[in-house]
């Protein structure tokens, strides 16, 4: 489905940033109006997944007005509404009131504020802000250690979201640094991590192979062949583009021998798939 643009969004933030100054800072307590607030929410959802975007946000702006008591959860629908369509110069004023507001409610280190710093991080980033990026990020890892969910696999996302901002500047040490840190809190997590385990892997290995670290890759890119086969099986797509990046590998580290058995298997198993397709 196309996405629907509508000339009026430039009034809608206005709009916006003028309800949100006049909020009502006080819990509403009126039973109804919360009822009402809960279903302007469902209906601004509705609208965001039918494509129609500056029409769901009207929608949330009507919500803000309802309850301050769900003020926050209104300024994150209006901010990644904006997000999602890449319109980060309109979000990121949203994310920083929504930032301060919970600062006020909940205090300067409360882990419920993490989403918000992080959803801010994410806007700043894609601006090319890295330093500001980095910081929120860092501030957010900061506060969930502190906090009683330190060690909680939630860690692990902020961690790894701060190593993907160094990759994509090219600093590999440091984005390696992260990716590895991240891999060890889903390892020592008390539930099954394990997609986020290989992600965590498969991070680790790109990025000391770019970084050309090669040994230090080799290993990691091994670690994920054999999670992809347990995943999905030895015949997989998936198995392919991990052999693949392996045989890459040896290809840059000049072992030659050891890339033509990778490229070997990779052709059987393409033959494999083959027959598979042409059998049904």
């Amino acid at each position: 489905m196309n996405k629907i643009k509508i000339p009026l969004v430039t009034l809608l933030v206005f709009l916006a940033v003028t309800t949100l100054a006049i909020a009502d800072e006080k819990i509403i307590a009126n039973e109804k109006a919360v009822e009402n607030w809960q279903t302007l929410t469902k209906k601004s959802d509705d609208l965001y997944m039918a494509d129609k975007i500056d029409e769901a946000v009207e929608v949330a702006e009507e919500a803000v007005k309802l309850a301050s008591k769900n003020l926050a959860t209104s300024l994150e629908k209006i901010g990644s509404y904006y997000r999602s369509e890449a319109e980060y110069e309109k979000a990121e004023p949203i994310y920083k009131r929504l930032v301060k507001h919970q600062e006020t409610m909940l205090g300067l280190d409360h882990p419920d504020l993490v989403e918000s710093i992080h959803g801010l991080a994410r806007v700043y980033q894609a601006q090319n802000k890295f330093n500001k990026a980095e910081v929120l990020h860092k501030r957010g890892i900061a506060i969930l250690k502190m906090s009683k969910v330190g060690t909680h696999p939630d860690l692990g996302y902020k961690v790894f979201e701060l190593g993907s901002l160094y990759e994509f500047q090219n600093i590999y040490d440091k984005s390696a640094e992260q990716y590895l840190r991240a891999l060890k809190v889903w390892e020592s997590a008390d539930e099954s991590e394990e997609q986020n385990i290989l992600q965590a892997v498969g991070s680790l290995a790109r990025v000391y192979r770019d970084g050309e670290a090669y040994a230090k890759a080799e290993p990691y890119y091994k670690r994920m062949i054999a999670m992809t086969e347990k995943s999905v099986g030895k015949d997989s797509h998936y198995m392919i583009f991990s052999l693949e990046q392996l045989e890459k590998l040896y290809i840059s580290m000049g072992k030659d021998a050891e890339a033509e058995l990778l490229n070997t298997r990779i052709g059987e198993i393409r033959l494999l798939q083959e027959k598979k397709k042409k059998a049904k």
